[in-house]
């Protein structure tokens, strides 16, 4: 029996390399295969990665020069990923506003602003698996 909650929106770094990229693309991979609508918001996206991967990735939006201005402006007054202004595109995606529940990984990597997170909140029930200490450390 499938639950209710068929749109699941997962965010993370990137969806191949390390332990956290592997594991949020195989969970988002695998509810794919299930039936689920289900899509990978990623910083870095390797489609090449699986056969499933074009109808699961998505990139976080903005340019690489938002990204570069952002990590000038982060380096100049001591922030981390504060300046990532492209990030408050995500709360007017669709997929955002698709989503039953959004599935967050790993939040840092050059790619996301955190200040984004507590909106994103109010919209959706959030789900944050935590790989390492970094989220509150």
């Amino acid at each position: 029996m499938q639950s209710s909650l068929k749109n699941i929106l997962t965010i993370n770094t990137g969806n191949a390399g390390g332990g956290a990229e592997t594991i949020a693309y195989n969970l988002s991979a695998e509810l794919y295969r299930r039936g689920y609508h289900s899509k990978l918001l990623t910083g870095r996206t390797d489609p090449s990665s699986d056969p499933d991967a074009k109808n699961i990735l998505m990139k976080v939006p903005g340019e690489k020069i938002w990204y570069e201005a952002g990590n000038f402006f982060d380096d100049l007054f001591g922030t981390q990923y504060l300046f990532y202004l492209p990030t408050w595109k995500l709360l007017a995606m669709e997929e955002i506003q698709r989503a039953d529940v959004i599935h967050l990984h790993n939040m840092h990597g050059y790619y996301f602003n955190q200040l984004v997170l507590p909106f994103l909140m109010w919209q959706k029930p959030v789900v944050w698996t935590l790989h390492d200490m970094w989220s509150f450390t």
